[in-house]
């Protein structure tokens, strides 16, 4: 969570140049931990993925780590 945050950050009110204007970005990020040795990464990557949209439809520029279920 804290790397993922400290990611986060360095995005934060850093706009992208584009053409002749300013695009300002946000940052949403998912994070799962793999329950024991035996799961699968897309198990993981698939409850990451579900917490990205809760992310993003929490505000945006947000951090979210799913619990196991």
């Amino acid at each position: 969570m804290q790397t993922a945050e400290r990611l986060g950050l360095v995005f934060l009110g850093k706009p992208i140049i584009f053409g002749e204007g300013e695009v300002a970005i946000t940052v949403s990020i998912g994070v799962a931990l793999l329950k024991d040795y035996d799961e699968h990464i897309e198990a993981a990557i698939g409850r990451a993925d579900g917490a990205l949209y809760e992310s993003k439809s929490s505000g945006r520029n947000r951090v979210t780590l799913v619990e196991s279920e």
